[in-house]
């Protein structure tokens, strides 16, 4: 880890002769699911001959991306932007700014929890509570909450009753979240997309907006990952890369979005092609 606390070689303006490369994306920049993580394709790349700079922050969002790109392109002045687009988590909910006293995530004992519910920033204390009040049969309910609360039986048939809309929650704020429409989603995205935009034409940086394939995609014939167009042309219009011969069954672990070494080779291969 660098001293600016990424998986990566410094944040800084090494003298080489080198093309230098800037990698933005979530964990799959990180290198999540590759085993170990030098197998990943940020590594891979490294090996080619570039020089790569990995800003790649597990469980972030495209607002961590605009804001990653606005600091660090103007600072490290690379030949190459690639940002790394995951549609399965990365399409914003709601519009947020990053602000450092406001952590995108809360590591807690029960994982990592989502600070930002219904676009409000929650704190560590408050969130824990949210999330444990959405699994939680209120005590101080009705007759059938108390009822229902007494067996194992009656949690699960509460819980389905809820999820029917049937029961519901006595709070206002322990209710679920109510995400944007797809359109809001994809327009609070979209404002993120022409941040890191901005700063890399601003400095002159080629940019690679890159459609990663998702595990949970529809196949095709081949048994391949498909695209969807239809998103990735309402975020990036023709300006981005989506690698289509990603197979399900050898390119990622079981059950797992992220890839696994022959997936994390292969992207690497890709990008390298991309860059030449």
């Amino acid at each position: 880890f660098n001293a600016e606390g990424f998986r990566s070689v410094a944040f800084k303006k090494h003298r080489t002769p080198r093309k230098r490369i800037l990698l933005i994306g979530d964990s799959f920049v990180y290198g999540m699911s590759a085993a170990p993580f030098y197998n990943s394709f940020y590594d891979v790349l490294l090996s080619k001959g570039y020089l790569v700079y990995a800003a790649g922050i597990p469980g972030t969002d495209p607002a961590q991306y605009a804001a990653i790109a606005r600091k660090y392109v103007p600072l490290l002045q690379p030949d190459a932007v690639i940002v790394c687009f995951y549609p399965g988590n990365d399409l914003m909910p709601y519009p947020r700014q990053p602000n450092t006293a406001e952590p995108y995530e809360h590591i807690t004992n029960a994982g990592l929890l989502s600070s930002h519910i219904n676009g409000k920033y929650y704190n560590a204390e408050d969130t824990y509570r949210y999330y444990l009040n959405l699994i939680t049969i209120p005590r101080n309910g009705t007759l059938t909450n108390r009822f229902l609360s007494a067996t194992a039986t009656g949690t699960l048939l509460w819980n389905a009753l809820r999820k029917a809309g049937i029961i519901h929650f006595t709070e206002p704020e322990l209710k679920f979240q109510k995400l944007l429409p797809l359109t809001g989603q994809i327009a609070a995205t979209k404002t993120c997309v022409d941040g890191w935009s901005a700063a890399c034409d601003t400095a002159g940086a080629a940019l690679y907006n890159v459609f990663l394939p998702d595990y949970f995609s529809p196949l095709d014939t081949r048994e391949t990952v498909t695209c969807d167009t239809a998103l990735a042309a309402a975020l990036f219009g023709q300006r981005y890369y989506f690698p289509d011969s990603f197979n399900r069954k050898k390119d990622f672990p079981d059950n797992d979005y992220h890839f696994n070494n022959t997936g994390s080779r292969k992207f690497g291969e890709y990008l390298f092609a991309l860059l030449r």
